[in-house]
């Protein structure tokens, strides 16, 4: 029944809308060639038959299916809620892979033997009293027989025969019976993965049901649509193991206790393993973490620090940082000389010594006897004061140019007193680094000693 209306505002411009509503009857008609092509152009679908894998033929009114033998490429065909009475003219579909036949009249499964590929078949809401042999349709995978007429273990029994069946919905039938050769018939269906038995008085006859359905079907992972999960189907295969061998309910209850107090003993060791490896990460984790990212970032800059433009700038960094490493270990020995020079100035020997921090500065030894003082001042008494030594007695004060990179001797040094006098200017340090693009650093004192 379909209903049409329309609306009519009043004249004198009041807001009464007056509804006229008419009642017409579907007419049933046959799956014509011209109905087919209204269908698909209203679903907006290929016009042309041989490039058309979908259609729509839902809610026509259809009685029969016929005229489709142009469509040879549907996979996919939707002929539900119409009035069809059998299963027919399906020679054509040889690529067909679902087949909804919902809210019809059918009352027999039939004439499927031409769809080898046939994967999906809804037969919901029908009048279909039994299964019929399917075992031709190899690839069939899922069953939907909902609201149909199917009363006895004997008109299910087929379903065995389907080697890929995964999922059987058998919801709101009229199963009922002995329920031992029910369980048997499911036992048998080794690839059944979903399977649904919601409002059956059969369900209602088999003691601790879900237990004994769940134990009777290995492979079974939903039923009513509830996940089994793997604690669930090892306390029910304890329950069912005990109920097979002979045993009593009360003992089968006893095994599933049992079986539940090991899943938990396990359950708790596990946890204690996951809390001790939690535990150690959190100790060790901030170390690995940290000399994990300075590996990575270390290799990663070091990828990129191998490109030829920048070789250069490495390598003049390495070498300050190597400097740098050396005075900072040599920091707390002053006596340490990281470098020296040996020399003549005229008939004497001199050595000059330079650190990469404060200059250390050798001076010699105050005269203890009157030989040594008689030999250093030729010509004086014995009770002649010592020269004084000290460094202000030298001259070495901080040079007020900070140009050069060793520091001048200033003229107040008397002339038998030998020094180095050779002074390296910035402009020759700079032009030996000019591959350094950073300013150079601080140059280091002179020292002077009498060797």
């Amino acid at each position: 029944m379909i209903g049409t209306g329309r609306a009519f505002i009043s004249d004198d411009g009041g807001s009464t809308v007056f509804l006229v509503q008419s009642i017409v009857r579907i007419k049933m008609v046959g799956m014509t060639e011209d109905a087919i092509r209204f269908c698909i152009k209203r679903k907006e679908l290929i016009q042309n038959p041989l490039m058309n894998e979908k259609l729509y033929l839902s809610n026509q009114g259809f009685t029969e299916i016929s005229n489709l033998e142009r469509y040879k490429e549907v996979k996919f065909l939707f002929v539900g809620r119409n009035a069809i009475s059998k299963m027919a003219n399906l020679e054509s579909l040889q690529q067909l892979r679902e087949l909804h036949l919902e809210n019809n009249k059918i009352v027999e499964i039939g004439n499927l033997t031409c769809c080898p590929y046939l994967a999906f078949l809804d037969l919901s809401r029908n009048a279909i009293s039994q299964i019929i042999d399917l075992s031709s349709n190899e690839n069939l995978v899922t069953i939907n027989l909902i609201h149909n007429n199917l009363s006895t273990a004997k008109s299910i029994m087929n379903v065995v025969s389907i080697s890929k069946l995964s999922e059987l919905d058998l919801s709101s039938n009229k199963l009922d019976g002995e329920y031992a050769s029910f369980l048997h018939i499911l036992s048998k269906c080794q690839n059944l993965k979903k399977l649904s038995l919601r409002d059956n008085p059969i369900i209602k006859r088999i003691p601790y049901s879900h237990k004994m359905i769940v134990s009777s079907c290995a492979g079974l992972t939903s039923f009513d649509g509830k996940l089994i999960c793997s604690e669930e189907r090892r306390r029910c295969n304890a329950w069912g193991a005990i109920i097979v061998n002979g045993g009593t309910f009360r003992s089968a209850h006893e095994a599933d206790r049992q079986e539940l107090i090991k899943i938990r003993s396990m359950q708790s060791e596990n946890n204690a393993r996951k809390r001790c490896r939690a535990s150690d990460r959190r100790l060790s984790g901030s170390t690995a973490s940290m000399s994990t990212i300075v590996s990575s970032h270390k290799s990663t800059l070091i990828d990129r620090l191998k490109t030829k433009p920048v070789r250069s700038i490495v390598s003049g960094v390495s070498k300050i940082l190597e400097s740098l490493n050396t005075a900072r270990q040599s920091h707390g020995n002053p006596d340490k000389k990281e470098s020296s020079h040996e020399g003549y100035n005229g008939d004497i020997k001199v050595k000059t010594t330079r650190t990469g921090y404060a200059p250390v500065v050798s001076r010699p030894k105050a005269p203890s006897t009157e030989a040594d003082a008689s030999v250093l001042a030729p010509g004086s008494s014995s009770n002649q004061k010592p020269p004084d030594t000290s460094r202000k007695s030298f001259g070495f004060e901080r040079p007020p140019n900070r140009q050069s990179r060793v520091s001048a001797v200033p003229s107040s040094v008397s002339s038998n007193i030998p020094c180095w006098s050779k002074v390296v200017e910035d402009s020759e340090y700079r032009e030996q680094n000019s591959f350094l693009l950073l300013p150079p650093p601080p140059p280091p004192r002179s020292l002077h000693t009498i060797a």
